[in-house]
């Protein structure tokens, strides 16, 4: 379950990063987007090195969490 939600939050934080330029997307807006309790799956991602946190709130993928996503689907 939480590897699902992962990949989700990475698809939607590799969405933001080609439209923005590598911007950073709150922790509220990943929420309704996913839809899920993220909380576990975004310390999973944190601790793999596959997502960046500033602020405690904000994150963006990393090139590690872009490999990884792209090796999955």
């Amino acid at each position: 379950m939480i590897e699902e939600v992962a990949e989700d939050i990475l698809l939607v934080l590799l969405v933001h990063n080609v439209e923005n330029k590598e911007g950073w997307v709150g922790k509220d807006y990943l929420g309704i987007k996913v839809g899920e309790d993220i909380d576990d799956a975004l310390s999973f991602l944190e601790e793999n090195g596959f997502i960046e946190i500033k602020e405690g709130n904000h994150f963006r993928i990393t090139k590690n969490g872009i490999s990884y996503i792209l090796d999955r689907v």
